[in-house]
């Protein structure tokens, strides 16, 4: 897969699924600013008022000469932690609740409280559709609704191009991401054509393109 040539919303998508024989290593921080002005009490004031995911640990493994180019390409497009990037979550963060038909403007979704306490932030309005490894949509979130029956209808910004089904599809949340260190990771060559690498990265709210 070709995916440094994939974009959305004028930022290159890694969507490369990362590999599932090994655990991420994920933590939740937010972005906070300490004011300690001596006697007195400490002052925490929350910068981007919704937690940062950071993955410290996303392994990848390259199968053949064609992925192994395309990663160095995209390494050396982000120069280090520079350039931002699309990195599906590729976890089931929302679940369709209904069959939504190509062309369709709005989806159906188990109400999670997406309405209430994610859509506020424009660093969750983002979504990674994915039908499979192969096949992804990338779509926005410009309105979200409760409504009766334990469900959610998100209104999406462009009609969908493929027909969805429940049990067929993963809906990921889509953080603007970066790297979270300059190094170039370590490749561990398995055969002349396989390799694993590692990368860390972090997502950044504030960063999320309008």
């Amino acid at each position: 897969m070709a995916f440094p040539s994939t974009q959305y919303r004028g930022l290159d998508v890694l969507d490369l699924e990362p590999n599932a024989a090994h655990a991420n290593d994920t933590a939740f921080r937010r972005s906070l600013q300490r004011l300690d002005p001596g006697p007195g009490a400490l002052i925490v004031i929350d910068r981007s008022g919704v937690a940062t995911l950071e993955a410290k640990s996303v392994p990848f493994m390259l199968r053949n000469r064609g992925e192994i180019d395309d990663f160095r390409t995209f390494l050396r497009n982000r120069k280090g932690r520079l350039n931002p990037f699309w990195f599906p979550t590729w976890q089931a963060d929302l679940v369709l609740a209904a069959q939504a038909d190509m062309g369709a403007v709005a989806i159906s979704i188990a109400n999670t409280g997406y309405t209430r306490f994610q859509f506020p932030s424009v660093a969750r309005r983002d979504l990674a559709i994915i039908l499979d490894g192969s096949h992804i949509l990338y779509h926005r979130v410009v309105t979200a609704t409760e409504v009766s029956g334990g469900t959610e209808t998100l209104g999406l910004e462009h009609a969908l191009e493929s027909l969805i089904n429940p049990g067929a599809v993963l809906i990921s949340l889509l953080p603007c991401s970066r790297l979270a260190v300059d190094e170039t990771p370590e490749f561990k060559w398995q055969t002349t054509n396989v390799v694993e690498a590692t990368l860390q990265i972090q997502s950044l709210p504030g960063d999320t393109p309008a």
